[in-house]
Order: structure tokens, then sequence, then C-alpha cells
């Protein structure tokens, strides 16, 4: 149970870092925004080090993590969800930009 817990923990954070690193790149979003979405890709980017870490079993580093718990594999499939369907809403609207366009 606990390797499959951070299997999934892992398949989640990394689902998180590319969703958060796709909503950095969008310049139509606010600067805070932008912000909030550069923490939460380095957390997760240290959490994908960390349980890859686990996973590949060397445990020597200091962002080694012995297992997931149930309670972070849940946080981490709700905010995956969430930035992908966010990411996925930013894709469909590219075309505009909601900017005025110059008189």
């Amino acid at each position: 149970m606990i390797m499959i817990m951070t299997w999934f923990n892992l398949v989640c954070s990394s689902l998180i870092a590319a969703a958060a690193l796709w909503q950095v790149t969008d310049a139509t979003q606010p600067r805070l925004e932008r912000l909030c979405m550069t923490l939460l890709a380095c957390g997760a980017v240290v959490n994908v080090v960390g349980v890859s870490e686990a996973v590949a079993g060397t445990g020597t580093g200091l962002l080694s993590q012995a297992f997931a718990w149930p309670s972070e594999a849940a946080l981490n499939l709700g905010a995956a969800a969430m930035l992908i369907r966010w990411s996925y809403a930013a894709c469909k609207c590219r075309g505009t930009t909601g900017r005025r366009p110059q008189e």
C-alpha cells in the first residue's frame, strides 16, 4: 500500500509541476498568480525529486522521503486536477487575451 501511495504521489507531483510551470508562462495572468504558480512549481519539483529518490531506494540524500502520507497524496491529486483543468481552460481560450486593442 505504501508503494502504491508513493507512486501515486510521484505521478501527481509531476502533474502539478508540469501544470504550474505551464501557468507560469501564461502572460495573461496577473503577476501575483504567476508568483504563486512559481512557488507551487518549486515545491512540486522538490517533491518529485524526493519521492523519486525514495522510489529508487537510495535514501541517502537530503530530499529523501521514507513514504507518502495518504493525505499528501490526496492533496496532490486535488491540486493536480485543479491545475490541469485551469491549464486546459487557459489553452482553450488562447485566442482571446482579454486586453483591449490599442486605439
